[in-house]
């Protein structure tokens, strides 16, 4: 393509009709190309393409603009309600959470599990607080090893106590282990043994295998291996790794039972999938001792941390 701009020779004038149409449109205004907005010139060449009249297809323009706008405020006002609302919700849905009693306790969980147990305990306060058991209970727990705050036994079982008197099974063999140990209190077999059964008789595992212990060493009571395994089988029967790893121990042994090597290689074996390290070493002495495969005794040997000779 080529011509001259403007040119009053139409045939090497480059600016289509429409163009030039606006121009002389423009020239007796005295509108200026610099200050004439884009706009503007826009629909003046649409008009001049179309033949329309300008004034009247800038009108419609300026109309179609304010209806836009309109529906743009319309719209904009809708979200900023709809906004609103949802931050009103979210604030107290937060404000319910953190202020739940559920809520409370499962942050000082969280928190115990990092180890931040002052956080930890901040939160079991507010909820035990308002009555929840199991915050109490694990307050006790806080307060006996001396987590996040000074160990305290006394304290320790005052809170026991308190998650205790809701029935709390947990709480209750947290009783039974202190008078059994003598933990801030006289060393009382009979005590541990009545506390331990409330806790075992609502399926407590711990209550269980600690009231089979008790039987196992005579411990306030009279020495009974068929006891003791009664008690620890029930416990077994849930899953807990420690019972199962003691009846392994009592059917190696012949104790309240025939002795059966392969039911104690049996028993180790379900205690040592749950990752417990006294029946992984168990079997390594078995595989050692008895068995004399000493590849088998130290893949077992290998695993666990803390040992307890059969």
């Amino acid at each position: 393509m080529g011509g001259i701009p403007r040119s009053k020779d139409e045939t090497i004038e480059c600016f289509p009709p429409a163009i030039l149409a606006l121009d002389r449109e423009r020239e007796p205004l005295g509108i200026d190309m610099k200050t004439f907005k884009r706009d503007g010139a826009f629909l003046r060449v649409i008009a001049a393409m179309l033949r329309l009249n300008f004034t009247y297809f800038k009108s419609r323009d300026d109309e179609e603009r304010k209806r836009r706008a309109k529906i743009f405020g319309a719209v904009a006002a809708v979200l900023s309600v709809i906004i609103g609302v949802l931050v009103w919700y979210n604030l107290n849905f937060l404000d319910q959470v953190f202020n739940s009693v559920a809520s409370q306790y499962h942050l000082g969980v969280m928190y115990q599990q990092k180890q931040d147990y002052e956080k930890a305990m901040e939160w079991y306060q507010k909820a035990a607080a308002q009555g929840n058991a199991n915050a109490q209970n694990n307050i006790g727990y806080m307060y006996l090893h001396g987590f996040g705050v000074k160990q305290d036994y006394a304290q320790a079982m005052e809170w026991y106590q308190k998650a205790a008197a809701q029935g709390l099974d947990s709480a209750q063999t947290n009783i039974g282990y202190m008078y059994r140990h003598g933990l801030g209190v006289k060393q009382d077999y009979a005590k541990a043994k009545e506390w331990y059964e409330k806790a075992a008789a609502q399926g407590e595992a711990e209550a269980q295998n600690n009231l089979a212990h008790m039987y196992y060493y005579g411990h306030g009571v009279r020495q009974d291996y068929a006891k003791a395994m009664e008690w620890h089988q029930k416990a077994a029967a849930q899953g807990l790794d420690s019972a199962q790893n003691s009846i392994g121990t009592m059917y190696f042994h012949g104790q309240g039972v025939e002795q059966d090597h392969n039911k104690a290689v049996e028993w180790f074996e379900k205690a040592a999938l749950n990752g417990n390290n006294n029946a992984q070493y168990n079997l390594g002495e078995f595989y050692y001792h008895v068995k004399q495969d000493y590849a088998k005794a130290l893949e077992w040997y290998e695993k666990p941390r803390h040992r307890e000779m059969l």
